[in-house]
């Protein structure tokens, strides 16, 4: 996806940089002691969003577990359908907080809240290029092809 970005806003001399969240490790425990092909719903706003954490939790090496994609904007009638498929569901605290909203959860049914944060690394590039923008009335620094 970077890349499509990137091509949008090069002609621009707009810098395009991406930045990697992590899983937060509570979560990712959670989930863990799941046992092998648990269905987990994974909530989200749409496909690209459920795909984007389906992948990374599979990266994570939690490739045990059968994800089935839940859209908090599907009809409350849709909603129950899935989660009566479940064990658990995982999504962001905003998107939990929305699917509580639109249908009662089941109390058998265990809700993981993701939320992901920027790793290390990535929080000290972003610094480093935000130190290294021109400040208004500068000349913008020599870029070093990096």
């Amino acid at each position: 996806m970077v890349h499509e970005v990137q091509e949008i806003v090069e002609p621009y001399g707009i810098e395009t940089v991406a930045l990697l969240a992590e899983a937060n490790l509570e979560s990712l425990q959670k989930l863990t002691k799941l046992q092998a092909d648990t269905p987990v719903g994974l909530v989200g706003w749409d496909e690209t969003c459920m795909d984007n954490m389906s992948r990374s939790v599979e990266g994570a090496g939690l490739d045990h577990l059968k994800f089935v994609p839940i859209n908090v904007d599907d009809t409350p009638e849709e909603i129950h359908a899935t989660l009566s498929r479940v064990s658990a569901v995982l999504g962001a605290s905003v998107t939990a907080q929305k699917l509580r909203e639109r249908v009662v959860i089941p109390e058998n049914i265990q809700v993981i809240e993701e939320d992901r944060v920027l790793d290390q690394g990535g929080i000290e590039m972003l610094g480093g290029l935000l130190r290294n923008l021109p400040r208004p009335g500068q000349e913008a620094p020599e870029s070093s092809g990096e």
